[in-house]
């Protein structure tokens, strides 16, 4: 009787420790390997004899009646270490492939340089020169030019008080037109890029005397200056090229602007007489200056000071600029009258 009570025991504990192992091992329904068999493979050394001292076994049970779930413990257990070994494998060819692409064509191609924006290094090590065609400044590239993020200019109607007043206007600071005279020179630099300061250093080292050197930049490693007299300018240009060693040079020739900076238009001062305190405000003026012109300036001082609205407007033609316009600011219609200064600024 003792024995048929711990066959069907037996098996029946056999049934339920297997069935959560056999069919969904290693599956998406149970638990995966790694999960299970740490803690499991720990246990499985004294498996056997725990079962033995429980008295389990002790009626002439085989242990052969547990070896599936045994053998599967182990082989996880086995598993979970192979596993492990080719991870640590992989690491290691992982770390020795960037050793041998270091610095060759392979690794450039996944290094990018937030300074000068290319690719092959990186930032730390870049000592590209920077140049913007945009701004021409020296310290950044086009990419990352300060005037790529403003709000694009874009050509206004102003002047439309009279129809021989009207133009189109696209806003821009004054023009400073290059100085024309025999003494002034185009020098270019060869083989890199040097700042104002640097430049003048070359300047006052080459040409004897002391000169207060005025240079402006004309164009990519171009500047326009201007020499102490024409004949110092062709002592420099029949002196050939300037070594600066360090692979720069300094080629001297004669500056000959032909553009046409076309004609500077006639500037005045306007005042609003009659304009309520509530409309003489910075952007209002200036609006009402585009009536006659380009608006150049606005005059806040004297206009919070007095009862009129000042300020300064570039013309087509002086005489042709009425003294009283219907002008609506708003919601509100205006017959505003106006006065223009004697003196031109």
């Amino acid at each position: 009787m003792p024995q048929q009570t711990t066959g069907p025991f037996l098996f029946q504990q056999q049934a339920t420790i297997e069935k959560p192992f056999a069919p969904n091992f290693g599956k998406s329904a149970g638990p995966s390997v790694p999960e299970i068999s740490r803690p499991m493979a720990a246990a499985t050394k004294g498996f056997q004899h725990d079962l033995n001292s429980e008295g389990v076994l002790a009626q002439g049970t085989s242990p052969a009646a547990f070896s599936p779930l045994t053998n599967a413990i182990q082989q996880a257990a086995i598993n979970l270490q192979a596993d492990e070994r080719v991870h640590a494998v992989e690491k290691m060819k992982d770390k020795s492939l960037l050793k041998e692409t270091e610095g060759t064509k392979e690794s450039k191609i996944k290094l990018y340089c937030h300074r000068c924006c290319s690719k092959g290094h990186v930032m730390a090590g870049c000592v590209a020169p920077l140049f913007c065609q945009i701004c021409e400044a020296n310290d950044h590239v086009a990419v990352k030019c300060p005037h790529k993020k403003n709000p694009r200019p874009v050509a206004h109607m102003v002047g439309y008080a009279r129809d021989e007043l009207g133009f189109f206007h696209i806003p821009h600071g004054p023009v400073k037109t290059p100085k024309k005279s025999p003494s002034t020179a185009l020098v270019k630099v060869i083989g890199g890029q040097l700042s104002e300061e640097e430049l003048v250093g070359h300047l006052q080292r080459l040409v004897p005397g002391s000169w207060n050197w005025d240079v402006e930049v004309y164009d990519l490693n171009e500047w326009v200056v201007s020499f102490p007299s024409k004949a110092e300018l062709h002592r420099s240009i029949n002196f050939g090229t300037a070594d600066l060693k360090n692979n720069l040079f300094l080629k001297f020739e004669e500056f000959n602007e032909d553009e046409n900076f076309g004609h500077e238009l006639p500037s005045i001062w306007m005042q609003v007489t009659n304009l309520p305190r509530v409309f003489r405000k910075y952007n209002t003026l200036w609006a009402i200056g585009s009536l006659f012109g380009a608006t150049q300036k606005v005059d806040m001082i004297t206009s919070r000071k007095h009862r009129v609205g000042r300020f300064q407007v570039g013309v087509l033609n002086v005489d042709l600029v009425p003294t009283q316009m219907d002008v609506v600011i708003g919601d509100r219609y205006l017959e505003l009258e106006f006065v223009i200064e004697k003196t031109c600024g």
